[in-house]
């Protein structure tokens, strides 16, 4: 069940991208599409300090990865621990250099637990 919620969040995503697109371009460039590739990344760790020539590898990696499906989807885990800043800097990076005719579409999505008061821990939604 909660599968279904998941992948329909992620359907709504594609619909709020696909307005903002539409509302900022006159329809030059393409849309996005369904993702042809999504990447995982995990093992995020609040003690993790990565070399800096290792953080900017990984960042170029990334990002060229993605370049290459032109529609990508990223989870990670979204919080502001180490890994998890790579990632999201690495995305925004891209934004701000993406040019407007390029038709390259990566979206970043968050997936941060749930904290359960009654249980005093957090579990996965």
């Amino acid at each position: 069940m909660e599968d279904n919620s998941l992948w329909e969040n992620f359907l709504q995503l594609l619909k709020k991208k696909t307005s903002e697109l539409e509302n900022q371009q006159n329809g030059e460039n393409r849309k996005p599409e369904t993702p042809k590739l999504v990447l995982s990344v995990i093992g995020d760790s609040k003690s993790f300090v990565p070399k800096p020539w290792l953080a900017s590898v990984f960042k170029q990696g990334l990002i060229e990865t993605a370049k290459g499906a032109k529609d990508c989807l990223i989870l990670y885990k979204g919080s502001s621990e180490k890994v998890s800043s790579i990632v999201r800097e690495a995305v925004e990076d891209f934004s701000r250099l993406h040019s407007e005719g390029d038709d390259v579409f990566i979206s970043l999505v968050g997936i941060l637990p749930e904290y359960e008061e009654h249980a005093k821990h957090y579990r996965w939604v």
